[in-house]
């Protein structure tokens, strides 16, 4: 990464205005918290310094999108400083062998640590200088006419499924459906049914996106059907599978526009996640809402009433909940993993080749999930699902305490490999799953872990994709016979 001389100035004063802030501000911090506050100082200007001092931003690049969501960990860390845990329903609930000052510290040093190895890994392998060009097979390569049977049909197979999981579930009442999205899971293993047809119709989007790009144009209809099929995946219940197909069809199109337009205006995306992060949290009010109606719990208030009791407690919810960077489970991590549960030596590599696998035949592996592992080993009196143990507790937890130096090394490593085969094949067909993985893996990985990565944003894409090409293949063929 080349750093121009103005940039480095500019940080160079930065950092001179935070030692004369942090002097300044430390005599109004609890002494106990001196060290902590000075290492969270430490991680928000690394961060900073990565933004300030890299010379052109790629707003989708992985390092950047990584970089920006690291910032909650800073957010964190200043919370519970400043609350002194007192909220944190995760570290009031369990006992720790060593001090939690001691522990909260070493937590922020290992934050530190992952982000220095992860930038790192992505320096030293990523390709410099390479011009962003997503190109579009032309018509005589797909023609139409093949894109629009398989997006027929694959539409007709999803919104059949669809329908079907509407009169199964809720009697073909779709906002019955909807409303009990909190026990759609449940539901399934009760009462049998499937989502696996969803599935062709998230691809038909894919492809349909591809066949108005390539005309240059974009359809109400297309529109119209993204909105409906984004309600299919939220009808699943998983906020962030949403989030995901919803952001991947902008990385998309960002790329689509650095290719046509020489200069591209990111504010627009900007206010893009701005919308994504509202439709998050109001994804995740509803699905509270369907679980307290579920377990009749709404006592009779009424949505505004409630919907405002949530927003004043919007902190509880991001942060003691672990909907950001979860420091007291990386605390709990490092202070009792090893006598509690063992490291796994890699065994948690294996998730995201095991979770296609149905559950009837997949191999007990130790820690397959690491959140369900820590919410079943110390958390059982809490009600909550699993437990994002952060990216560095997930490789401390492989390999105890040099784990999140050769961890998020590699995971450095992988964003630039991943990068470098997007801008070296320029296929939107590598830009479907990298986007898809950017979202709902890389993205988020400063508070999840390897389970995030899923081989569903890759296997239905490059299994349509071939069959595809092979279709062309034969139907040519066919045509040069009867020629």
């Amino acid at each position: 990464m080349k750093i121009s001389k103005s940039r480095f100035m500019i940080y160079m004063g930065l950092l001179l205005i935070a030692c004369f802030a942090l002097i300044f501000s430390l005599p109004y911090i609890n002494n106990n918290y001196h060290i902590s506050f000075i290492l969270i100082s430490l991680l928000f200007l690394l961060i900073t310094g990565f933004f300030i001092l890299k010379k052109n931003i790629v707003l989708f690049d992985p390092m950047v999108i990584f970089s920006a969501y690291y910032y909650t960990v800073v957010i964190s860390g200043i919370y519970l400083i400043f609350t002194n845990f007192e909220t944190s329903i995760f570290f009031l609930n369990t006992s720790m062998s060593h001090h939690p000052l001691k522990l909260f510290n070493y937590s922020l040093f290992y934050f530190i640590v992952g982000y220095l190895s992860a930038l790192i890994g992505y320096l030293c392998f990523i390709r410099k200088n390479k011009e962003i060009k997503i190109t579009f097979e032309n018509k005589s390569k797909i023609p139409d006419s093949i894109l629009n049977l398989f997006i027929a049909a694959f539409l007709i197979i999803g919104i059949i499924n669809f329908a079907y999981m509407i009169f199964v579930f809720a009697g073909g009442d779709i906002f019955t459906y909807m409303q009990n999205i909190a026990l759609r899971k449940y539901e399934i293993i009760e009462k049998g049914g499937t989502t696996l047809g969803y599935w062709f119709a998230f691809v038909a989007m894919y492809l349909w996106f591809f066949k108005l790009l390539r005309k240059r144009s974009i359809s109400l209809l297309f529109l119209l059907f993204l909105v409906i099929t984004a309600m299919m995946k939220a009808s699943e219940g998983r906020i962030l599978q949403t989030i995901v197909y919803i952001s991947s069809f902008v990385v998309i199109y960002y790329y689509y526009d650095v290719t046509k337009n020489e200069k591209v205006h990111n504010i627009k995306y900007y206010i893009g996640f701005l919308f994504f992060g509202i439709l998050g949290v109001g994804i995740y009010f509803l699905r509270i809402l369907s679980s307290l109606s579920a377990n009749n719990k709404l006592g009779g208030y009424s949505m505004d009433i409630l919907f405002t009791a949530f927003l004043r407690n919007i902190s509880f919810f991001a942060i003691d909940k672990g909907n950001i960077p979860h420091i007291p489970i990386l605390m709990q991590i490092i202070d009792k993993w090893e006598a509690d549960i063992g490291f796994l030596y890699g065994q948690s590599l294996l998730k995201p080749f095991l979770a296609i696998l149905p559950t009837s035949i997949r191999p007990e592996v130790v820690g397959y999930s690491l959140g369900l592992t820590i919410k079943e080993t110390w958390y059982t009196g809490i009600q909550s699902g699993g437990l994002p143990p952060t990216a560095v507790g997930d490789w401390y937890a492989n390999f105890g305490a040099l784990g999140p130096f050769i961890g998020m090394f590699m995971f450095g490593a992988f964003c630039a490999w991943l990068y470098n085969l997007l801008l070296k094949t320029g296929s939107y067909w590598v830009l479907v799953i990298y986007s898809q993985i950017l979202i709902g893996f890389i993205l988020i990985y400063a508070k999840g872990e390897l389970m995030n990565f899923s081989l569903w944003y890759v296997l239905p894409v490059v299994f349509t994709v071939t069959l595809i090409k092979c279709l062309i293949y034969v139907s040519s063929d066919y045509k040069k016979i009867c020629h």
